[in-house]
Order: C-alpha cells, then sequence, then structure tokens
C-alpha cells in the first residue's frame, strides 16, 4: 500500500492538540476523505481468492495499526454470516449481552443516515468525536508504511479496520461482527478465534461474487468457521446444511440447528415474548441470537446467576440440534427492547404515516410488504378518515426493480413515487451522503428511476388512479414536497427549502389520510428518515 494516499490527506488530526479537538471539523473531514477509499480495490482479479491473498491482505493492514491476531482472539468475537436476518441477529445479540452486563461493541453494514453507526458501543452509535479522532489515528498510522506497495483498502475493508481498531481502543468485552458480502473472503473474517459463530437464512445472491448456485453461496457463508468455535445455524435446506456440515468436519467444529422460538420457555412456563423487531420471520432470527449469546454467556460470564442454566451443551455429542432453554428476565427484556435503524419504523407526520424498511432481497421486500400491510390496516380501523396507500421505491446497485416492483404491486398502492437514494440535491447540506455505493451518475440514476416508473404503470395499466399518482422526483425532498398538504407545517418547513424547485407538485389525497411505504433500499430510507427527524442527525 502506498503511504502517499494517507499522506495526501488533509492532515487535521494532530495527537499532541488531541484535547483540544473540536469533534466535528474532525468529523466531517473524515467523511469527506472516505470517498478517497471508493476509487480504490484490493488486488482486482482476486475476486473468488482461492489462496487465501485477501485474508492475509487484511491482516497485514490490520498489524500496520497495531491490531494483531492476538488483539482480535481477545476481542470474543461472534461471527455472523447469512444472507437474510444478521443484522436483526446481531441486534438481538448485542441486547441480550449487553442487558446481562457485558460491554459490547458491534460492527455491522451499511449504515443508514451516517457512517459512525456502522460502529456501536453498548447499543449505541459512536459519536462523531470518536469517529473523527479513531479516523485520523489510523490515516496517520496508515501512513507511515510503505510495505504493501501500491495497495489502498476499499471504503469497506477500510471500516472495517477502523471497527476493529475502535473496538480494541474502547476495551469492550464482546464484539458481535456481521458479515459483509459471502463470508470465506469478506474482510471481517480475520478472527482466527472466535468464541461463537452463527449462519442466519441463505439466499440466492451477490452471484457475481458467490457464484450461481445455493451450494456455493453456502460455501461462502460457511467459510467463517473456525476449529473449536461452535456454530448455531438457523434451519437450512439440505443441500445448504450437508455443505455447512462438510465445512465444519473439515475444520474441526460442530454445527447445531436452532429450535423454533416457540420450544424456550420462562418463568410463566411457555414463552410469552414480544421482540423489539416485528415480523414472523424475526422468530428465527431471535432463537439464533438466544444460542449465541447463550453460548458466549458460558464462556465469559462467570460470576452470572444462571450458571446452571449455562451449562446444557453438549457440543461433541452427534444430536445436531440445539436445545431450548429457559429464558431468562434479562434476556426476554432484551429481545423486546431490540431495535434495529432502518427496519419496520414507523413516524407519524400530520396526516401521513411513513413505514419505512430498508429491505432489498425478494424475500425481505415481501416480508417487509406484509408487515406494512399488517399495520396500515390496524392504523385505518383507528382513523375516522379514509387511508390511501403510496409506494416509495428505489433500490442500489444492480438489483433487479422490476422483480421487487412485481411483488409489490399486488398491495393496493393508489400511487408509487421513484426518487434516487439522495436526500436532497443540495447535497453539502448531508456529509455522509457523498459516499455513494454504487458511483452511479446523476443521468444513470435518471434513467434508472423513470425505467421503475414505465415499469411500474405498464404493471398498473388496469388502474387508472394508480398511474395517475405515480410520478418520479429527483431526490427525497422533493418527493416529500409532493405530500406537502400532509404533512405537519413544522415538517413541510424543514423540507421545503431542500427542494430542488419552487414549483412544488402536491399530490391529489385531499381529506385522506396517507400511508407511505418506503422500501427496497437502506439508502433510500435513510434519506427519508434523516429528512423527517431533520434535526437529530444534523
Amino acid at each position: 500500500m502506498s503511504s502517499h494516499f494517507f499522506r495526501s490527506l488533509p492532515k487535521l488530526y494532530n495527537r499532541k492538540q488531541h484535547a483540544l479537538a473540536r469533534y466535528k471539523p474532525l468529523y466531517k473531514d473524515a467523511v469527506k476523505s472516505l470517498m478517497g477509499f471508493q476509487k480504490w480495490e484490493i488486488y482486482e482479479g482476486i475476486k473468488f481468492d482461492y489462496n487465501g491473498t485477501r485474508t492475509m491482505l487484511m491482516k497485514e493492514l490490520l498489524r500496520n495499526i497495531d491490531i494483531t491476531d492476538k488483539d482480535l482472539n481477545k476481542m470474543n468475537v461472534i461471527h455472523v454470516a447469512g444472507s437474510k436476518g444478521k443484522g436483526s441477529t446481531c441486534t438481538f445479540v448485542e441486547s441480550i449481552l449487553r442487558h446481562h452486563g457485558v460491554r459490547t461493541g458491534l460492527l455491522t453494514s451499511p449504515h443508514v443516515i451516517e457512517n459512525r453507526e456502522r460502529f456501536h458501543i453498548d447499543g449505541k452509535p459512536i459519536s462523531a468525536e470518536l469517529f473523527g479522532n479513531y479516523f485520523w489515528e489510523v490515516c496517520d498510522r496508515l501512513g507511515k508504511f510503505d510495505n504493501l506497495q501500491d495497495v489502498v483498502p476499499s471504503y469497506f475493508w477500510f471500516l472495517n479496520m477502523l471497527g476493529f481498531y475502535i473496538f480494541k481502543h474502547e476495551k469492550v468485552d464482546a464484539v458481535i461482527v456481521e458479515v459483509g458480502i459471502g463470508g470465506a473472503y469478506d474482510s471481517t473474517n480475520v478472527v482466527n478465534q472466535p468464541t461463537v459463530c452463527g449462519i442466519t437464512s441463505l439466499a440466492l445472491e451477490h452471484t457475481d461474487d458467490l457464484g450461481k448456485s445455493m451450494k456455493m453461496v453456502a460455501w461462502h457463508k460457511a467459510g467463517i468457521l473456525k476449529r473449536n468455535a461452535p456454530a448455531f445455524v438457523v434451519p437450512q435446506t439440505p443441500e445448504c446444511m450437508s455443505v455447512i456440515q462438510r465445512k465444519a468436519e473439515e475444520i474441526g467444529t460442530v454445527v447445531k440447528v436452532v429450535p423454533s422460538l416457540t420450544d424456550y420457555w420462562n418463568d410463566d412456563d411457555l414463552i410469552d415474548l414480544k421482540l423489539g423487531l416485528p415480523g414472523e420471520h424475526q422468530t428465527t432470527n431471535a432463537s439464533l441470537a438466544l444460542q449465541l449469546s447463550h453460548y458466549w454467556l458460558s464462556r465469559h460470564q462467570n460470576n452470572t446467576g444462571n450458571r446452571q442454566e449455562l451449562t446444557y451443551f453438549n457440543l461433541q455429542g452427534s444430536n445436531s440440534h440445539a436445545l431450548p432453554f429457559q429464558i431468562s428476565k434479562l434476556a426476554k427484556k432484551a429481545l423486546s427492547e431490540s431495535h434495529l435503524l432502518g427496519r419496520a419504523e414507523k413516524i407519524k407526520c400530520g396526516s401521513v404515516t411513513f413505514y419505512l424498511d430498508g429491505a432489498h432481497t425478494a424475500e425481505s421486500i415481501e416480508l417487509a410488504a406484509n408487515w406494512f400491510r399488517e399495520e396500515a390496516e390496524k392504523e385505518a380501523a383507528l382513523l375516522d378518515v379514509p387511508c390511501e396507500k403510496v409506494l416509495i421505491f428505489n433500490v442500489s446497485g444492480e438489483r433487479d426493480a422490476t422483480s421487487f416492483l412485481k411483488l409489490l404491486q399486488p398491495f393496493n398502492f393508489s400511487g408509487a413515487i421513484f426518487t434516487t437514494n439522495d436526500m436532497s440535491l443540495k447535497k453539502n447540506l448531508f456529509l455522509d451522503e457523498t459516499i455513494r455505493a454504487d458511483n452511479y451518475s446523476e443521468e444513470e440514476e435518471s434513467r434508472k428511476i423513470h425505467h421503475n416508473l414505465n415499469e411500474w404503470k405498464s404493471m398498473c395499466g388496469g388502474n387508472p388512479t394508480n398511474v395517475e399518482n405515480s410520478h418520479v422526483f429527483p431526490s427525497a425532498a422533493d418527493a416529500l414536497c409532493w405530500l406537502s398538504s400532509h404533512l405537519d407545517e413544522d415538517t413541510f418547513n424543514r423540507i421545503a427549502p431542500l427542494a430542488s424547485s419552487e414549483q412544488i407538485k402536491v399530490s391529489s389525497f385531499h381529506g385522506k389520510h396517507v400511508q407511505v411505504f418506503v422500501t427496497g433500499s437502506f439508502r433510500l430510507v435513510g434519506a427519508y428518515l434523516r429528512l423527517l427527524d431533520f434535526e437529530q442527525h444534523t
């Protein structure tokens, strides 16, 4: 890695003046400098990396910022891979451990509103001050080395390096790590001795990177398994399970399939549990989280009040199924209080209610849409005015928007809005929005959303109302102004100056309550969350 790249970054961090540093400039320029990492990729051409080059390179980068294998092993990592539900599972695990008095670190992706959301300590994103300070510390360290020639870490790799650096220096007791893509070659897969690993539901995804079969997807996910670190998995297809079991046997560990959440019990005999993350599918993620956290506590919490409860594991046995157990009051409370930004969010502003979920796979889109329908029906039953449903939609990257729209079309929307993932065309107001995951030009973005509109209109040809109320807007702020007559005055006054045009188009749903479903991308959801809760995130 050429140290020239890091030496060219703004030198705003000065160790001697650390105590006097003002966090806003540090954070502001750190976020701007992250743009530079998007221009670099690590060793182009070793996508499948069968010789482990990428893992070795990531470890070398970590050593350059003084993070050794011993440091990583001491973090007592819970490593979670999967196609669906890994973010929810990590959120549940973090909450359970924290409620048991564990100082937790959570490394997750993507962020929804701000980059610093990727790094949680004790259940909260790190402050802008900490992010800025640690960002410049890492850049300073990397700028001193020439041993990696002309390689610069990519955006995602750098953020994972930064996460491990933060958790080392913040002295957390446990680090819950969510895999980015796949597992075997993911930049999080550098911990030789995690405490325990988990695999959530699998689906055919990222086929350019992971392969075009479920067996290949399962192989990549199973790549996080490590010798002597047991793995817990949600129920899988026989095809995928055989791949995971084979990998476990090769490296010398065991895999246990988690039970149904209804098999657990608490002081009231049968489990009666309300999860903080809604949806029937979350019960499987909650069961996986219970097993992962339960095992972690059995290894690291010697002073737990439920020591007997934590000794049931017979990991050397032939039974491939994990046993249910009695859920402690702390664990029950932790599950009910879990929250994941950008998932199943509900915000009411005047006579419009926003339902937001960053679902971005076919399965998760369908689950989120069912959640929206159920919640919208509950709300409608309590109102004394008629309701209209509106879809706000976009996708990130090369995802198949048309297939998603086909899933959404039967949900009886009265209109649909297609926007870019930008909060406002006045981008200088929003620092984190300069970091774009897909790097499309504005022209390409415009073509995409117009294509989505045309696809939607062709699907809804028999519904003139839907076609008439379906539009394209260049940003989230412009789309929200379309709903101006339904928004409360304070919200509208905040958003109107951010619109790109003074000629505000207004919806025709007069005298009705509008229920808006925002989905398709975490970046899209982040844009609306930020605008609807503007002051908290500026």
